[in-house]
């Protein structure tokens, strides 16, 4: 049987072992899911999580609009860009 000698516990481990978490509890939760998942559930839909700050997995159609709207803002011409006024109508229609 392989030890924990050299290797860290982790968060989760160290809980375990203080009696912060009961295992049987956790488990129970890992099954049910959030309150978000059984809401979702009872309505028929699917809730999934994904990381929080990752570009490519969370909010990816965000991240493929603004970097669309972007491109459009880049290639209006500098004279739209200069005053705030037109900055602002600017924007709002590459939004």
């Amino acid at each position: 049987m392989e030890g924990w000698l050299g290797k860290s516990k982790g968060l989760l481990q160290l809980c375990r072992e203080r009696g912060l978490i009961d295992p049987a509890k956790h488990n129970e939760y890992r099954k049910t899911g959030s309150k978000l998942q059984v809401l979702g559930e009872a309505v028929g839909v699917s809730v999934d999580f994904t990381p929080k700050f990752h570009a490519e997995l969370a909010g990816e159609g965000i991240e493929y609009s603004w970097g669309f709207s972007k491109g459009l803002y880049r290639r209006q011409p500098l004279e739209r860009k200069k005053k705030r006024a037109q900055f602002r109508k600017l924007v709002d229609e590459c939004a």
